[in-house]
């Protein structure tokens, strides 16, 4: 499961545009389309000149979405809190939150923390990771996806020419759901990095920041920067099968997030967010999709049903004899 970043071809193709500076885009005005489409926010291009029709993947952008400078200061303000205390001489996101300095942390802030669901402690979340990708561009058209906290929604929209290399993208989630709404982005051909903003359709929601970069995903279970499956089994559960023997003194709560790892391998969004925000805190994790059941492998898919097996008693065990 490979996505490249944009193509030579694509760029020639999308750069074609610069010829058409003139055009105008409507993106405040929301076209009313057929009643079965769900697209609320369709965007209307009045270009003379169109992209040509590429029917691939060009693209897959990952990023961070959220208010990024209200993270920066909880997180520079934990730090001198922590520093304070004496808790630690640096604070970054891998280490916990003293209870001290937990009590000393305003209220307004504490939203940026989460409990650790594997060592129960509390550490400081990252912003929402984020995914958009670009399928294909039919005449000036662009369609793809937004993938973001556990949500996976179709998008579509227009790319036209901005000023040097920056193409100008305007991508409308459908408006069927309640968190729906609208990315105006910039494209940056030399760096590929994909920025702007997305605006919600709910007024009463703050728009909200979009740092993305071009990247490649490969599913590669070898290559995590701490594997925890090994900490807690010994084995790479995507690679080896695991024995009733390995799983049966495990509690819940471990048996829930190692199994959880499989799915994150494979870039699964989730909606939980305790398991969410662990996942969210690696370099290693891109949300993808909110269903990657067919890209599990025959050894995946046992140890998932061992380990849930095992789950599902170890809470009836717990609820049944206080364990």
């Amino acid at each position: 499961m490979k996505k490249s970043i944009l193509t030579t071809t694509v760029l020639s193709c999308i750069l074609a545009l610069s010829a058409c500076k003139q055009g105008k885009v409507a993106t405040e005005q929301h076209v009313k389309l057929r009643d079965h489409d769900p697209f609320k926010g369709e965007v209307q291009s009045i270009q003379k000149k169109q992209v040509k029709n590429l029917n691939e993947s060009i693209g897959l952008w990952f990023g961070r979405f959220e208010m990024e400078s209200e993270h920066l200061e909880a997180q520079d303000l934990l730090h001198q809190i922590q520093e304070d205390l004496w808790a630690t001489d640096s604070f970054y996101d891998d280490y916990e939150v003293s209870e001290k300095s937990l009590e000393l942390f305003p209220d307004k802030y504490k939203k940026w923390l989460y409990k650790d669901p594997l060592f129960g402690d509390y550490r400081m979340r990252k912003p929402n990771a984020i995914s958009i990708q670009i399928d294909y561009i039919k005449g000036d058209s662009v369609y793809g996806k937004s993938v973001c906290a556990g949500n996976e929604r179709p998008v579509r929209g227009i790319a036209k020419a901005d000023t040097g290399n920056l193409i100008r993208i305007i991508l409308n989630e459908p408006g069927d759901h309640p968190y729906d709404g609208s990315f105006s982005l910039l494209l940056n051909m030399d760096s590929t990095d994909l920025s702007g903003s997305w605006t919600p359709y709910n007024t009463q929601m703050e728009s909200k920041r979009v740092q993305l970069k071009g990247i490649e995903f490969n599913y590669a279970p070898e290559g995590e920067e701490w594997d925890f499956d090994r900490y807690v089994f010994d084995k790479n559960i995507s690679t080896v099968a695991l024995t009733e023997a390995d799983v049966e003194e495990q509690s819940r709560q471990r048996l829930r997030l190692v199994r959880n790892l499989i799915y994150a391998r494979h870039g699964y969004s989730f909606r939980k967010k305790d398991v969410r925000n662990f996942f969210e805190g690696y370099d290693w994790y891109v949300p993808l999709s909110t269903d990657v059941r067919n890209e599990l492998t025959e050894i995946e898919k046992q140890n998932i049903a061992l380990m849930k097996r095992y789950e599902d008693y170890a809470e009836d065990y717990y609820d049944n004899f206080g364990r």
